[in-house]
């Protein structure tokens, strides 16, 4: 279970890495950034948006946003170190590096 107080934009898990954007929505698509309007229904009502998909999606960036650091995302998933382990060894998969000389 996700804790709201684990993922405060002020938290020093988070840090610099916190969403710069003024919309308090969970969901917040790339045109919705800069406003305070919601994603549309078709966004969110998408076969594949399932949320389970939705908490390995952010498991995932939050693994490659620590480089990994299994202990943090223990903390802050509240899940076990075991699966922490899971989620910061696939981190070298091909699948999620970066092309040559980009950065995250």
């Amino acid at each position: 279970m996700m804790r709201p107080w684990r993922v405060a934009p002020q938290s020093p898990i988070r840090g610099p890495r916190a969403a710069a954007t003024a919309n308090p929505h969970l969901f917040v698509h790339f045109r919705s950034a800069t406003t305070t309007a919601h994603v549309g229904h078709r966004w969110i009502n998408r076969p594949h948006l399932t949320c389970r998909a939705l908490r390995t999606d952010r498991l995932l960036d939050e693994a490659l946003a620590c480089n990994g650091d299994v202990k943090r995302l223990s903390a802050l998933f509240g899940i076990s170190t075991r699966a922490a382990h899971r989620y910061a060894c696939s981190i070298s998969h091909p699948d999620l590096q970066l092309p040559q000389g980009e950065q995250r």
